[in-house]
């Protein structure tokens, strides 16, 4: 959450810096940050029940297929965006795929890498996938606060960049 509220952040910096009134500022700063992208593959189901209640009936359902959480975060709520099914390995090229195929919903100007217990060469292997989709201007790699560690568990991904205004 808080990598997304940074975006927003350097969006206010780079119009001050620009000499923008106070006023226009906030004005764009509060519409840019509906086009915010926050999500987190999480790495089993076991970790949604930290953040988000499922039946049992559910929970069950989704273990025996071996689903495995994304998570979205809208307006300072957090839901299920979507599951993939597999393995956490593969399922990150999938993940990568969902966020970034469509790249030209997607603003370039910055991406917020978040993670949770990826070494470099796992990371570096993360960037090189994300490229086969889109560039971005400047990647941020962020290692995951220990509350998001806790909640999300050991090699959670997440994504924080900005949509185009026109989607």
């Amino acid at each position: 959450m808080t990598s997304g509220l940074g975006l927003l952040v350097i969006k206010a910096a780079q119009m001050a810096a620009k000499g923008e009134h106070a006023d226009t500022v906030i004005q764009e700063v509060e519409e840019y940050r509906n086009n915010v992208v926050t999500n987190f593959l999480l790495p089993s189901i076991d970790m949604i029940e930290k953040v988000k209640k499922q039946s049992l009936l559910t929970k069950a359902f989704v273990k025996a297929l071996n689903f495995i959480p994304a998570l979205v975060i809208k307006n300072g709520d957090i839901k299920v965006q979507r599951f993939f099914l597999g393995y956490l390995n593969n399922l990150i090229i999938q993940y990568i795929r969902y966020n970034f195929a469509n790249k030209k919903t997607i603003d370039t100007k910055g991406l917020f890498l978040i993670h949770t217990g990826y070494n470099e060469e796992e990371r570096q292997l993360i960037l090189k996938e994300i490229e086969k989709y889109i560039q971005f201007d400047e990647v941020i790699l962020q290692k995951a606060s220990a509350t998001l560690s806790a909640n999300c568990g050991i090699q959670a991904l997440g994504f924080a960049y900005i949509k185009n205004n026109n989607d």
